[in-house]
């Protein structure tokens, strides 16, 4: 499940193993994934408190992992993480 599906609760699936959803989700209107890295970063950077984790799900290997190398740098309290299994 992905996008707005997530939103009215539900599962996800992450590294196999499927989770529960059971927090407060906020919908982001006006943003895509399909965005650039710098308007990502741009977005990330934006909010007020830092994000504990940020995990990179979507986009190539190489893409992910620059962009990983890029945010591990630009927010170094912030863990990123790329779960395994997840493709473009």
């Amino acid at each position: 499940m992905a996008g707005s599906g997530m939103c009215a609760g539900g599962r996800v699936e992450l590294n196999g193993e499927r989770y529960d959803i059971r927090t407060k989700v906020h919908q982001v209107s006006g943003y895509s994934a399909h965005t650039g890295q710098e308007d990502l970063l741009r977005f990330i950077e934006g909010i007020p408190l830092p994000p504990k984790e940020i995990r990179i799900v979507h986009g190539d290997s190489h893409a992910k992992q620059e962009f990983a190398t890029i945010l591990k740098t630009r927010l170094p309290n912030s863990k990123v993480c790329i779960p395994k299994g997840t493709g473009s």
